[in-house]
């Protein structure tokens, strides 16, 4: 009150006439001071005003000053002779009302009119099957899967903008094959990466990917003769370009299950061989996988 009245703002509380109540509400966030104010009265609520500072005082300030500026606009108490006041056509003061609130210190000023821009990232495990490396034979097939997007607020709603990324670290588990003479038993790994396009998004609910996946790995072959225990061992490296769909649903603000599943096309099959070079067998040039999977987003 001081502050206003200081800078030629006239303030009576207990006036009499038409009442103008001045709203003022002082908050923090993370970065700074924000300070708010609007003036209500008979003809209704003037426009807010918004100032910010890096300290409280310095909000008061700059609320005081907008309020003195906003008050003359309103009938003043007037001094001085009776002939003053009738020229002012006041014949008595309006009372103005000042409120003052403070609300809680907080960290984050969530405003439902706020657009924030930020970072999505979520952290998925996956289990489940994949056939192709070795004909006819499933394998077992573990992802780690991270997502990056950016993401925009507003109020409680969210939506992907910009594209989205996946990358995929995979572990194969243990096969065999076993042609004339010979067991072949083999594992792989592998890295997948590539863009993806979402539909549907919901931060608070279902979420659909559709994925390009570019994987590069490297598989580990050995081979014994059943007649002889003699060994061979090989690696070979493969290639693969697939697409995938996905199915998130999150439940809750930090945790959710998916689904997955995907084809695949090798670059070129894979040739197992011998100790002597004969070819034994060949992998799938197509190939595919289902997981489910769980996992946090943040």
């Amino acid at each position: 009150m001081r502050a206003l009245e200081s800078r030629g703002g006239q303030v009576t509380q207990d006036g009499v006439g038409r009442e103008r109540i001045l709203n003022v509400a002082v908050t923090r966030n993370a970065a700074d001071y924000v300070g708010t104010l609007r003036l209500e009265g008979p003809q209704g609520a003037s426009n807010e005003r918004t100032v910010h500072a890096t300290t409280c005082s310095d909000v008061i300030d700059g609320l005081a000053v907008a309020a003195a500026l906003a008050l003359p606009a309103s009938p003043q108490p007037v001094t001085g002779s009776p002939r003053a006041a009738e020229v002012a056509g006041i014949s008595r003061p309006e009372a103005v009302t000042a409120r003052t609130q403070t609300l809680p210190a907080t960290d984050d000023l969530d405003r439902p009119d706020e657009l924030r821009l930020a970072p999505a990232f979520t952290l998925t495990g996956f289990g489940g099957l994949s056939v192709g490396l070795l004909r006819s034979t499933p394998l077992p097939r573990y992802e780690l899967s991270l997502t990056w997007a950016s993401l925009a607020r507003r109020g409680g709603n969210g939506r992907i903008v910009g594209p989205l990324i996946r990358l995929g670290l995979n572990l194969y588990g243990s096969g065999s094959y076993e042609t004339p003479g010979m067991t072949t038993k083999l594992g792989a790994q592998a890295l997948t990466v590539g863009p993806c396009y979402a539909p549907v998004y919901s931060d608070r609910g279902l979420v659909l990917l559709a994925c390009l996946d570019l994987t590069a790995g490297l598989v580990g072959a050995s081979t014994v003769d059943r007649d002889t225990n003699a060994s061979h061992s090989e690696s070979l490296g493969f290639g693969s370009i697939g697409a995938g769909l996905q199915a998130v649903y999150n439940v809750g603000r930090h945790f959710h299950i998916a689904l997955r599943a995907g084809t695949e096309v090798q670059v070129a099959p894979l040739v197992f061989r011998d100790a002597n070079g004969s070819e034994l067998f060949r992998s799938s040039r197509f190939g595919g996988h289902a997981s489910l999977g769980a996992g946090g987003h943040f």
